[in-house]
């Protein structure tokens, strides 16, 4: 199956390690709500992604998002992926439209790497742990 684009959201019965997805050809890949899959982030590095969503809350993949670091993705939403740490900076230079990083409680650094971005949605609700100026906006 050389499937490009795949869509799960809220499969919340699903289980299984996202290693499965390491040497498809995905550019979309939507894991949203999928509550029961595991494993770490690292696996998806190599994707030619450049649309990724997973987590919702009990979300257990983990990882650094620094994987992303390289990738050519547009839109990410994490939302409640509170098992993923890192530094923001990973995003500077991304062509980045759409970022969601609703409740990453364990991301760090500045919101300084969103100036000059091409972002239309950005949500940065309860990221406790990252500073700077709102002036970027």
């Amino acid at each position: 199956m050389e499937l490009t684009s795949l869509d799960l959201w809220n499969c919340r019965e699903l289980t299984g390690d996202i290693k499965v997805f390491k040497d498809m050809p995905l550019i979309n890949l939507d894991l949203f709500k999928c509550w029961n899959l595991t494993g770490n982030i690292k696996s998806l590095q190599n994707l030619p992604l450049t649309h990724l969503a997973m987590g919702g809350y009990d979300c257990n993949i983990e990882g650094n998002i620094e994987v992303f670091k390289g990738m050519q993705l547009k839109g990410i939403n994490l939302q409640s992926c509170q098992n993923l740490e890192g530094d923001i900076e990973v995003f500077k230079g991304m062509e980045l439209t759409n970022l969601n990083l609703n409740s990453c409680s364990y991301l760090t650094g500045n919101i300084e790497v969103f100036k000059g971005m091409e972002l239309t949605t950005l949500n940065l609700y309860r990221c406790r742990k990252l500073t700077g100026d709102i002036e970027v906006f």
